[in-house]
């Protein structure tokens, strides 16, 4: 059955809300007086999630929505659920792992494609959709496959946000930068110095932390002027180039 969501109240909802930008992004939404909604594969602990949590591996399903939502009135989805695969991360040369590869699209491109399918219905006129990349897409970063994962979203937004503005909904991409958050530390804990030689390769000596890009995203979300754009968020970090080691 459909949840029920009250008319009147502003609605959002967001993926990964287990993680640390997700979780900001919905506790940013909440200042502002929305109703928010977590989708994760497991819900969160605590009692804010009570009665306003979905639960679904994006983009893993046979199909595709592979889940419900709320019938209507939804006024924008913020889509941060994805990443880089340790296992991608650990290796020294690229290697053509087809587990790999369709692990990493299914978490970072499916996914995406997942939400945009089963909310587009469920938006308001004016509503958004805001999903998530990186600047692996843009720069010489390594990770091959998860660069290339999210630069899938980039010409996928390009191509639907046409026809998504005609039923007057916005699509729109936040390419970010590196945010220094526990989950990404533990991901490059095996090289050591890793984040003090990318704070050296940005301009302004410093990474992006959760709660301001949870900002920026909510920012992001509300501009009704973007429709189809692809919007760096990085501190600079794509203008000082690759890191050298």
């Amino acid at each position: 059955m459909p949840y029920e969501i009250d008319d009147v109240a502003r609605t959002a909802l967001v993926t990964g809300v287990g993680g640390y930008i997700g979780s900001e992004v919905a506790a940013a939404l909440r200042k502002r007086g929305f109703d928010v909604w977590g989708i994760d594969r497991t819900q969160p602990a605590g009692a804010v999630w009570r009665g306003r949590f979905i639960e679904a591996n994006l983009g893993h399903g046979n199909s595709i929505p592979s889940f419900e939502v709320p019938v209507a009135a939804l006024d924008c989805v913020i889509h941060v659920a994805g990443g880089a695969l340790a296992r991608e991360v650990l290796q020294e040369h690229f290697r053509p792992d087809l587990d790999l590869i369709d692990e990493t699209f299914r978490d970072n491109f499916l996914s995406a494609v997942d939400v945009v399918e089963a909310t587009r219905g469920a938006l308001r006129q004016g509503g958004s959709i805001l999903l998530t990349s990186s600047i692996n897409a843009l720069g010489s970063y390594g990770l091959p496959i998860y660069s290339a994962s999210k630069a899938a979203l980039h010409g996928f937004t390009k191509g639907l946000a046409p026809e998504l503005a005609a039923a007057g909904i916005r699509l729109n991409v936040a390419v970010l930068g590196t945010v220094d958050h526990p989950g990404v530390r533990k991901l490059h804990e095996a090289e050591p110095g890793h984040f003090e030689r990318l704070q050296r390769s940005i301009p302004g000596g410093r990474l992006l932390n959760a709660p301001e890009v949870a900002e920026q995203l909510v920012r992001m979300s509300s501009n009704e002027d973007l429709r189809g754009e692809i919007i760096v968020i990085d501190n600079g970090q794509l203008a000082g180039g690759a890191m050298n080691d």
